[in-house]
């Protein structure tokens, strides 16, 4: 019987291990796919501003009001 609760002990911590490996291994990923949509959406903000700021001023246009 103290063998049978010995391997029940070992399966229950091998499969705890892998399971914390696992959250590791999600967390990793997790946190490069965050960085890549992070550093994407600086990237093109900065670009949009680069971009307004060279384009000209557009006229403003007014209108006749008929009331």
């Amino acid at each position: 019987m103290v063998a049978s609760n010995d391997q029940f002990t070992k399966f229950s911590l091998t499969g705890f291990e892998n399971a914390l490996r696992f959250a590791q291994i999600s967390l990793d990923g997790t946190e490069r796919l965050f960085k890549f949509n992070l550093d994407s959406a600086k990237q093109s903000l900065e670009e949009n501003v680069q971009a307004a700021k060279d384009r000209p001023p557009r006229p403003i246009l007014r209108t006749l009001s008929t009331s």
